[in-house]
Parts: C-alpha cells; structure tokens; sequence
C-alpha cells in the first residue's frame, strides 16, 4: 500500500499549510503549533499509542531504504528534513508532521545547513 493509498483509506492525508488536503502528496498529518513543546508532542503520542525518541542528524545525513512493521510518525523540532516515502519526496519543515505506513519504503535527510532535530515514534 502506498502513503497515498493510506490517506485514502481513512488514514491521515497531507496537509498543506493552510490546512488543505492535497491527494497529489504524500502522506503528512499536520503542523504542531510553534514554539515546539516536547513535553506535549510526547504526551499527545503517548496518547495515540505512539512512542517518542528525540535524534539530532549533522548535516548532510541520509538515512536511506527504511521498511518498517509499524506505522512511523516524524516531527521536525529543528532544521529540515526531505523525507521519502515510496519514491515520492518532500520537504518536511519545523512543526511538520509526517506519517508513514507500515511497510512502507522511506528515506530521511537533512537538508538544511546545520543539525537537524527530528522526533519519531512507532505504534
């Protein structure tokens, strides 16, 4: 199944900034309020049943080919992230959420200048 099969299938679409769902992206859940709270993202997955862990990428890092048996989410809290889901990529800023299916093929790098923060958690 592919990220946009997902979002067709009642499963969380993106959405761009201004709230707007667009079919043609992959799938994104939604912009976290600013500044980012890390307490808050981690209670609010807690309560969707979604661990947290907190990792700094240096610039330039890729993380390539990425399958994994649970769903992923992935929240930019510094820098700039092109995320990669089933050969569609995207530019994930601070704030961004990102959702990614349950085996489904994915790459993360940081793409901006300096480290990068990223939050990710599996169901």
């Amino acid at each position: 199944m592919t990220p946009l099969d997902a979002a067709k299938n009642n499963q969380t679409p993106f959405r761009n900034r201004e709230g707007s769902i667009a079919d043609d992206r992959p799938c994104q859940a939604n912009k976290i309020p600013q500044p980012i709270n890390l307490d808050a993202i981690e209670r609010d997955w807690a309560g969707r049943g979604y661990s947290y862990h907190r990792f700094e990428d240096p610039a330039g890092q890729v993380w390539r080919d990425f399958v994994h048996a649970t769903n992923e989410v992935i929240t930019v809290a510094k820098g700039q992230l092109k995320v990669t889901i089933e050969g569609e990529a995207f530019v994930a800023d601070v704030g961004d959420e990102v959702f990614i299916p349950r085996g489904a093929t994915h790459s993360v790098a940081n793409t901006a200048a300096g480290k990068t923060v990223r939050l990710f958690g599996y169901d």
